[in-house]
């Protein structure tokens, strides 16, 4: 036969298969789209949680007034919560702008940001050379993996999905410029990355991660032999695959010392301490990638580490950086993927001691994902049909027990209260969900929900002592001393509130209560009015003219001179208090002063009635010498 008029024959049942495999290939992503929006659309009918959400939307009046110039003008220029991050306040004051104080507009943006994310993955793994079944794989573990449920039930957590939304666009668009050469591809990844650091201050990572991406998949960098030398390195320094990156580069040191001038750092913690929590980290994300069990809000730091338990976690993480090391030639990916997991998670792996954590799922959003692409690509390695039988059973049978997971854990987000008290069942000894089951048991009895509100107060104490007891902080002294005031107890509520100046000298919410408590205690000596106006004054200091309750500090150190019987100092301060809230516009301090004021008219308390009547007469008789004199 003339190889040459050989002709290839494609039968029926042949063009069948092919297009019946061809419709299943463009099904995945609708397929995985639709199932994360069957997992997460509960969501929706959550509320906001009182840790941080009432920082950024339903206690923040700049929020809550929707996108205006003056909003936008303080995005950019007022750090929030520790972190600066102005597109991630703007994307926040469009969902007030139509939704209002509403939960559902902001958890429905999370879940429609989480979605887009899945479908970008998608096509980077596309990008990744990976084929369609390998990239519906990686995107359906992003999607449905529980511990990404923190970061889209969490309006705070706003942040980390649009961020990752435009590093994931940056990476595609780099992807495309190499690819192509075309300039412009590279000025769009440029954008996307500085929005990306707009969005989040991530940018440290993305740089040094573009230039795995160099090493695989776009196998641009070539390392001659086993291992690289010193003049290979250089030489890779002096090359465009750095120079391009000099602007990301750049704008990375910025954003990183942008982040270490404005979070508060736990400096009192050792630096001993901060890299054996850091070792410590990594192993425990790894164990919450393969078995997510007993998902939590807060890991709380712990007193002390296990020298055993650093000291295996050290092992692990060398072991597995020198497989990874000596397989880089043979199969690159595990060099990059697992550099990269380690690469994106160590600015908050606890070297920068930030919050009472030590680990939260919500930083493996975006640091899972190195880790999905290896488990992907692990399929390549079943050498019999056998093997890849096994692989993709287990795949098959891992996504289904992550997207079961995800919808339970998602049912404990549903309130603060239902959030917390998962925590302390995860961790009895979490002195923070301890802390914050006080606090919803406090609310409901201040909000009007509790129908025994003696009994509610009894709960929330017991919460608060039991916060005290694992771990004595100033906020738990404060809120069981406010406690100890509504349950009739002020001399006991003093003693919390010394406990809390004792513990936390600089915090200005323990002079601000003591303070509170000694002016508008009924009776009481001269003696506690003077320490009354110490601690507020101490308390104004400290919390600065700039801060949204500072009106409210004075207005406690008003009530403070009035009780020791300077009226003209308290009317001064008084008259302060009225100029800083209107020229503020702060609607909710405003409200709260005139329903003081008419509660003062009321004379629910003889305190308050008091000082109010008096300080009323000599403002009346001021503004009478005023007229006089002019």
């Amino acid at each position: 036969m003339n190889p040459a008029s050989t002709t290839l024959t494609i039968t029926p049942q042949a063009r069948k298969v092919a297009y019946s495999s061809a419709a299943w290939r463009e099904l995945l992503l609708p397929l995985v789209l639709v199932t994360t929006i069957f997992v997460y659309w509960p969501v929706i009918r959550h509320d906001f949680i009182n840790l941080d959400d009432n920082v950024y939307v339903f206690e923040n009046p700049v929020i809550q007034r929707g996108v205006t110039i003056d909003g936008v003008r303080w995005a950019f220029h007022a750090p929030l919560n520790g972190m600066w991050h102005p597109l991630t306040l703007i994307s926040l004051m469009i969902d007030a702008q139509i939704g209002g104080r509403s939960a559902k507009v902001f958890h429905l943006t999370n879940l429609w940001l989480h979605v887009l994310n899945t479908a970008l993955l998608y096509k980077l793994s596309q990008k990744f050379c990976l084929n369609h079944w390998r990239s519906a794989l990686v995107a359906a573990l992003f999607a449905l993996h529980p511990c990404h449920v923190e970061a889209v039930a969490w309006v705070a957590e706003r942040k980390g999905l649009l961020s990752t939304t435009f590093v994931l666009l940056a990476a595609i668009f780099y992807l495309r410029y190499v690819r192509q050469g075309n300039r412009s591809q590279y000025w769009l990844m440029l954008g996307f990355a500085v929005l990306a650091s707009l969005s989040k201050p991530i940018m440290v990572a993305l740089p040094v991660i573009l230039l795995f991406l160099d090493y695989w998949p776009l196998r641009r960098i070539v390392f001659p032999g086993a291992k690289p030398t010193i003049h290979v390195l250089a030489t890779l320094l002096r090359t465009r695959m750095v120079r391009e990156k000099i602007p990301l580069f750049v704008v990375a040191a910025a954003c990183g010392l942008i982040s270490l001038s404005t979070q508060r750092i736990a400096t009192e913690l050792s630096w001993s301490y901060r890299i054996g929590s850091c070792v410590v980290a990594f192993p425990s994300y790894l164990r919450k990638l393969v078995f997510p069990h007993d998902l939590s809000i807060m890991y709380v730091r712990p007193e002390w580490l296990d020298p055993s338990a650093v000291i295996l976690s050290l092992a692990i993480l060398i072991g597995i950086s020198l497989l990874a090391v000596g397989l880089k030639g043979r199969l690159p990916v595990c060099f990059v993927t697992w550099h990269a997991f380690l690469l994106l998670l160590l600015p908050v792996s606890g070297l920068v001691p930030y919050g009472p954590h030590y680990i939260a799922d919500r930083y493996t959003y975006l640091g899972f994902i190195p880790l999905f692409f290896l488990f992907a690509c692990v399929l390549d390695l079943a050498r019999t049909a056998r093997l890849a039988f096994c692989f993709r059973s287990f795949a098959v049978v891992f996504l289904i027990f992550c997207a079961l997971g995800s919808h339970q854990y998602l049912s404990a987000w549903v309130s603060t209260k239902t959030l917390f008290a998962r925590a302390l069942e995860s961790n009895p000894a979490n002195y923070v969900a301890s802390a914050h089951l006080a606090l919803c048991s406090l609310q409901d009895v201040l909000e009007g929900r509790s129908a025994t509100p003696s009994d509610s107060i009894a709960e929330a104490s017991k919460f608060a002592d039991a916060s005290l007891q694992a771990r004595p902080t100033d906020f738990v002294y404060i809120l069981r001393g406010y406690l100890a005031e509504l349950a009739g107890k002020p001399e006991d509520a003093k003693l919390y509130y010394q406990a809390a100046i004792e513990s936390f000298p600089s915090g200005a919410a323990a002079h601000f209560s003591l303070a509170r408590l000694l002016a508008w205690c009924p009776g009481g000596e001269s003696k506690e009015f003077g320490t009354a106006v110490h601690h507020a004054e101490r308390a104004c200091q400290l919390i600065g003219i700039e801060h949204p309750a500072y009106p409210e500090y004075l207005d406690v150190l008003a009530c403070a001179h009035a009780r020791k019987g300077d009226f003209w100092k308290a009317l001064e301060i008084l008259s302060q208090v009225q100029r800083m809230s209107s020229s503020q516009s702060s609607q909710r301090l405003f409200g709260l002063m005139e329903e003081q004021r008419r509660c003062f008219v009321r004379g629910e308390t003889w305190t308050r009635e008091l000082t109010f009547r008096v300080v009323e007469q000599e403002f009346e008789k001021f503004r009478e010498t005023k007229v006089k004199i002019h």
